[in-house]
This record gives structure tokens, sequence and C-alpha cells, in this order.
């Protein structure tokens, strides 16, 4: 009997591997998410240091970059029509900008019909439940060099901002 339980148990190399995935991505997490927090006090202690959507916007990109190979990101409150409006734009130097822009416009038009967070990936393999929508965006996302996108809505007392 105990032979079949060392036969089938799981390598043990392989759980060190895994949990040691598991820590570097937690302490990941963490480093982002004191990252964040320092770029909220900062907004709101410091407010002449990090002012501006645009400055918010760069610092914010910044952060990003310094954990995963995000190339944009793109900032879009509400005008006075009541439609989404790109207020800042912060691209990886690598990056053409008129491209950020038309693959935020479309993700900011997801957004504003769907009201809430929008996600498409080019290297999902669920195409055929994919809905006319996310072609679109996949469309654009092929058309401009990108693997992925992600829209994320704030909302402020229930209404997008």
């Amino acid at each position: 009997m105990s032979e079949l339980i060392t036969e089938n148990a799981p390598p043990a190399g392989l759980a060190i591997e895994e949990k040691n995935s598991l820590d570097a991505r937690l302490k990941e997490f963490r480093s982002l998410s004191a990252e964040i927090v320092d770029l909220f006090y900062t907004q709101t202690l410091s407010p002449d240091t990090i002012s501006t959507p645009a400055e918010v916007c760069e610092a914010f990109s910044s952060m990003i970059l310094r954990h995963w190979d995000l190339c944009c990101i793109v900032i879009y409150l509400r005008d006075e029509d009541g439609h989404l409006r790109e207020s800042a734009i912060h691209s990886h130097e690598h990056f053409d900008e008129a491209k950020a822009r038309a693959v935020g416009e479309q993700f900011a038009s997801a957004v504003e019909r769907k009201g809430s967070e929008i996600q498409a990936w080019l290297d999902e393999n669920n195409d055929e439940e994919v809905g006319d929508a996310e072609k679109l965006l996949r469309g654009k996302l092929e058309e401009t060099g990108l693997h992925a996108g992600v829209a994320v809505p704030i909302h402020a007392r229930g209404i997008l901002v």
C-alpha cells in the first residue's frame, strides 16, 4: 500500500515550485498595493506634488510598468454632456500614442455602454463565446499590435465618473 501512495504522490519539487510561485506573486501584489497606497497618500497629503490628471496618470503608469509590461494608461472622465472623454494619457516610450488613443476610445465606449469593467485578450481561445462588442475590441487590439486591454470604470456615489 505504501508503494502505491509513494508512486502516486506528486514530485516534492513541484509542490515547492508552486509554493514559491505563489509566494512571489503575493509579494508582488503586496509591493504594488504599498505603492498604490503611497501614491494615494502623496496625492492627499502633498497635493502640489501630483495634482493634474496627467501627473496622476504618469505616476500610476510608471508604477504599473515596474511590475508588468504595460504599454499605456488612458484616463477618461465624464464631460458636461455625460460622455466619457480622454482626460490624460501616458504611454510607454516605445508605443505609439495615437494607437493608444484609438484603443482607449473603443474601450471607453464599451464601458459607457456596459457600465462595468471591460476586458479583451487576444490569447483567449473562447472565440465562440465572444460577443460582437468584444470582437470589435479584439480587432482593435490586433490592429494596433496589443495583446490585451482592460477598462476599469470609476464610480462615485453610484455614478460612473
